[in-house]
């Protein structure tokens, strides 16, 4: 979605001479306040609620939703 709202910024500036329209200015300033709250949510999973890359995760582990271990 941040993507998404970038793309749309630059296709008006585009569109626009590059001069900033309202626009894109609000599509930049939601893309950038989209980008830090998925960040701060990210953080908040890995640092306090302590979610993680498993430790046996590897090329040829299986896949989560298979629900099997891997051999050690």
């Amino acid at each position: 979605m941040v993507v998404v709202l970038f793309a749309v910024s630059w296709l008006v500036r585009l569109g626009n001479g590059w001069e900033p329209t309202a626009w894109a200015l609000v599509c930049s300033f939601v893309a950038v306040a989209l980008a830090v709250v998925t960040a701060w949510m990210g953080g908040e999973l890995v640092e306090r609620m302590g979610v993680s890359i498993d430790d046996g995760a590897g090329v040829d582990a299986p896949s989560s939703l298979s629900h099997r271990h891997v051999a050690a």
